[in-house]
Order: structure tokens, then sequence, then C-alpha cells
């Protein structure tokens, strides 16, 4: 018959066959004179037309499926492995961290300056003429948290500076109460720079550990001066 013919063609040889499958996995699956192939093979015998569709299925959603899968888990994984490598590299740039960090101790200056209050003294370092008992004196400078809030919300060169230092923007309106950890209501330039840093790049598992040894510490602490405290009183 015309059918069996047409399915003769196509499966002749085994190369003729291996291209035949080929054809069909990927959606041109007809026979020589543009048919449907299937239609053929089903017309010759219904049992190989289900063995035929049933190796087409599992080597179409299968096999194809688990090489995509196995390519696009690849690829991502490179993706973030080269973004972590670039992050790291970041972190460790030493100038790009100075840099800015001076944008915004310069930002916090001029706006004491404008206030009419006492200034950082960043002359001397912007022009290379610094000694080292002139920057312990600005590490100790202080200044009022409002004024940090309202330097990174008016001025656009401190929140790109920190947007370059991967620090989160969902930080910028908390980061005066961050930086002052004591609740002081003013923030020294030794603790904005110290915060800073520990805020760079992603959370890390070691930030939640070093923190709990350090409540545990002081528990303990706690705890002992109480005992103290009682045996005094008895």
């Amino acid at each position: 018959s015309k059918s069996q013919r047409l399915v003769e063609e196509s499966f002749l040889t085994l190369p003729k066959s291996m291209f035949t499958t080929f054809r069909c996995a990927f959606g041109d699956c007809a026979a020589l004179d543009g048919t449907p192939l299937l239609e053929h093979i089903l017309a010759v015998s219904v049992f190989w037309s289900y063995v035929y569709t049933g190796f087409l299925f599992v080597v179409i959603i299968g096999v194809f499926n688990v090489v995509s899968a196995i390519f696009v888990e690849s690829s991502l994984a490179s993706a973030a492995h080269l973004q972590k490598e670039k992050q790291r590299a970041k972190l460790e740039n030493m100038e790009l961290w100075s840099h800015n960090v001076m944008v915004i101790l310069t930002a916090l200056h001029k706006a004491l300056v404008d206030d009419d209050q006492q200034g950082l003294d960043l002359d001397l370092v912007q022009n290379g003429s610094w000694m080292p008992g002139h920057i312990d004196n600005i590490a100790t400078r202080t200044f009022p948290r409002p004024l940090l809030d309202r330097v990174i919300a008016e001025d656009t060169t401190v929140t790109n500076a920190l947007t370059k230092l991967n620090i989160e923007q969902e930080d910028y309106k908390n980061l005066s109460d961050i930086l002052d950890p004591d609740n002081s209501g003013s923030i020294s330039v030794i603790e904005l720079v110290d915060g800073l840093q520990r805020l760079r790049g992603d959370f890390r598992r070691s930030d939640i550990i070093t923190v709990d040894l350090m409540v545990r510490s002081l528990q303990e602490r706690i705890e002992k001066m109480l005992q103290i405290f009682e045996a005094r009183m008895r």
C-alpha cells in the first residue's frame, strides 16, 4: 500500500531511520510526499505507531527537557559565581571604599558648616598634609543623628556613594539608628566608618553567630553581677 511504501522509504536504512527520528523530534514529522508520517505508521501497524509515539514523547519531553534543565542550571550557577566574584572584588577595592567614605564625610562636614556647627576638619586630609594625630582627632568627632538622615535624603552624592559601597537601599532610612548603637543621639566618625564597613555586601551567617555569642557573653556577665549583688545583700 501507499502508506507501507512511505513508511519503508522513511525507515529503509539505519541512517534514514535516525534522520527521520531526528526530524520528528524537532516537529518535521512528514513523509516524502508531505503528509504526516504518523498517519502512515498507524495505517501500517497500530502497535508500532504507539511504540514510535512513545519513543518521541520520551525523547522530546524527557531527554530534551533534562538536557535543557542541566544547561539552564549550569548557566545560572556560572552567572551567580561570576556575580559573586565581581562583588568580592568590589568589596576588596580599598580605593573605592576610601573614596566613597570620603564623599560621605565631606557631605556631613558641609552640612555641619552650613548649620553653623564645628565641621570635621577634613581640609588637611583632602590636601594631603595630614598627620596621624589629626586622623585620630577626626575619628572622635561626632555629629547629630538627624544630620545624617537629612544628608541621605537631600544629597544624591551620598546615596550614590552608599550604593557603590554595596549598602542596601532599604537600610537608608534606619542608617542613623544602626550607626548609633548606644542610642546617644550622636554618631562619631569612627562609628560611621565601622558601621558602613559591616553593612557592606550580602548578609552572612557569621553575622548572626557573632551577635548570638555577644548576647550570650553579655548574659553571663549580667548573671555574675546579679550573683555578686545578691551575695553582698545577704
